[in-house]
């Protein structure tokens, strides 16, 4: 063997390597993205859910809503 073909084949190698290592980034990225995706949507639930438990513990906020001219103490 000459030095050319392993020169030829080491650099083959090499862009296959770097092929895979690619590929292998973009899965990682899109796990990572539907990991951060998830967490966001968790993190609304559970806003949302607080919400809904301060409502439940004061009903005059939620009376509020539905009047159409709340006093300056409402409003505050």
């Amino acid at each position: 063997m000459n030095w050319d073909a392993i020169s030829a084949i080491s650099e083959t190698i090499a862009s296959i390597a770097v092929v895979v290592s690619l590929v292998y980034l973009a899965i990682q990225v899109k796990h990572s993205n539907k990991l951060s995706q998830s967490q966001t949507r968790t993190d609304l639930r559970h806003m949302a859910q607080s919400e809904v438990f301060k409502l439940i513990d004061y009903p005059e906020i939620c009376q509020a809503f539905y009047k159409d001219d709340l006093s300056e103490q409402e409003a505050i």
